[in-house]
């Protein structure tokens, strides 16, 4: 599961880098957030993961060893605010950066309905990324089974 934590690590810089001053924590923390919400924030969580094998096949045609998958994942950020134009702003500047990342290949942005959370006492505003990834396998040299032992992220999805 390293890759998907390596995918949420990405997000997150592209969230900081797009807005700054917004603190982003994970979905499901190792420890439990505290209520109230905070003035600006943003929680990501990984909500659907979709593999397809590639191979060499995809480039010449013929069957050949599976050397990665092509990972399409949904990733959903819920933008914590206490005004609604905040939430508004915040989604707008992250969408731009994201759009333009060099580390991101989004295929998707879908945005929810802003909600009034009356236990936070601030606005919370869905929204979901589909981004594209390729992940290679890495083996060792002396392995001859067809699993790799890791998985890395060589870059962002292409459409094959």
């Amino acid at each position: 599961m390293e890759e998907f934590s390596q995918i949420m690590q990405i997000v997150a810089e592209q969230i900081k880098s797009a807005s700054p001053q917004m603190e982003v924590v994970n979905a499901f923390p190792n420890a439990p957030r505290n209520n109230p919400q905070k003035e600006n924030l943003a929680v990501i969580g990984i909500q659907k993961v979709s593999l397809q094998p590639i191979g060499f096949e995809d480039f010449c045609g013929e069957s050949f060893q599976i050397r990665g998958k092509k990972a399409e994942v949904w990733v959903k950020v819920s933008f914590c605010c206490k005004s609604a134009q905040q939430c508004w702003e915040s989604w707008e500047s992250v969408l731009n950066s994201m759009m333009f990342s060099k580390k991101l290949k989004v295929d998707q942005a879908e945005c929810g309905e802003a909600v009034w959370q009356k236990e936070w006492g601030g606005i919370v505003l869905p929204v979901r990324f589909c981004l594209d990834f390729i992940i290679s396998g890495e083996k060792d040299q002396e392995e001859t089974e067809l699993h790799p032992e890791q998985f890395k992220i060589i870059r962002k999805g292409e459409k094959i």
